[in-house]
């Protein structure tokens, strides 16, 4: 932590925090920041493959109208199931029907399924929207290539990713706190040791700091980081806690940016610029959402 003098001192709580240590403190931790990527390739992938996925499982209370329909074709499809290197996968083929609405009109339709499709000249029941008979189905196939269930494990990598930025978010509310009401603590290396993670091809270290809080009393805070050297740059490292719960503790070297502790007492950021970029991947992801709910409406 860079430092205006040799014994820094805070201003008295409550003490104002920039917004740009806003910004980092909640979106550019690490579980933030891999929780919105993850949403953002669930995201993507969801658009990408939303659109050839069978909805039908979601769409089911829409599908009231009932119609004998008869196939007039079929064809392969691009689509296949399974598979490698060495073995083709199972293709997906389309069967081409007609049927009549009770309106009496004559709609066309694909029904997909996957090794299996329909001789031309075959009764079938389908099953359409009322209001949008161009969206059918024949009974028992479904009305896009993919399955529901590639849409549904999509769907849940996007909730997962927003679970995790959730809690990055809440944990970034938490240390706000401290740096807004905190008290500044001086900490000593205790231990040392390796996790079974690893990033940028670095193992993320688990870090374990003693401090003595204004009573005397002795307290730990560990933190996790792939840049261990950060933190074992000074033989002090700056800690602040809460004073209502002293275990309650952050090591300031480890925030997200170059923090330091001006002559004024309060917090500022070497490069606010760069906590600003922290806002581009859930800017990306929450636009890619709505795209998402805005074509499912339409």
């Amino acid at each position: 932590m860079s430092r205006s003098g040799d014994a820094p001192v805070l201003a008295a709580p409550p003490r104002a925090v920039p917004v740009s240590l806003v910004i980092a403190s909640t979106f550019g931790n690490g579980m933030s920041v891999f929780g919105w990527i993850l949403a953002g390739i669930g995201m993507i992938l969801v658009l990408a493959l939303g659109c050839n996925s069978d909805l039908g499982p979601l769409m089911s209370w829409a599908y009231t109208g009932q119609a004998q329909g008869i196939t007039v074709g079929h064809r392969e499809t691009n689509w296949t199931v399974g598979g490698g290197e060495d073995e083709p996968g199972t293709p997906i083929y389309a069967t081409i029907y007609q049927f009549r609405t009770q309106k009496g009109e004559v709609q066309s339709g694909e029904a997909f399924a996957t090794g299996k499709m329909l001789d031309p000249g075959i009764t079938v029941e389908v099953r359409y929207v009322p209001g949008r008979p161009s969206m059918s189905r024949i009974e028992g196939m479904r009305n896009a290539p993919l399955p529901f269930g590639l849409l549904a494990v999509l769907l849940a990598l996007l909730l997962i990713g927003l679970y995790c930025s959730r809690i990055g978010f809440q944990r970034g509310l938490k240390t706000l706190y401290l740096l807004r009401e905190g008290v500044l603590g001086i900490a000593r290396l205790k231990s040392k040791e390796a996790t079974n993670v690893s990033i940028n091809d670095r193992v993320v270290m688990k870090l374990t700091f003693a401090y003595v809080d204004e009573s005397g009393l002795e307290h730990e805070v560990a933190t996790r980081t792939y840049r261990p050297e950060d933190l074992e740059d000074d033989e002090e490292e700056a800690v602040v806690y809460d004073p209502g719960d002293p275990e309650r503790a952050i090591t300031l070297d480890n925030l997200p940016g170059s923090v330091r502790i001006g002559e004024d007492g309060r917090f500022a950021v070497e490069a606010p610029g760069r906590a600003y970029l922290s806002l581009v991947m859930p800017s990306i992801t929450v636009a890619l959402i709505l795209l998402g709910l805005i074509l499912f409406i339409t």
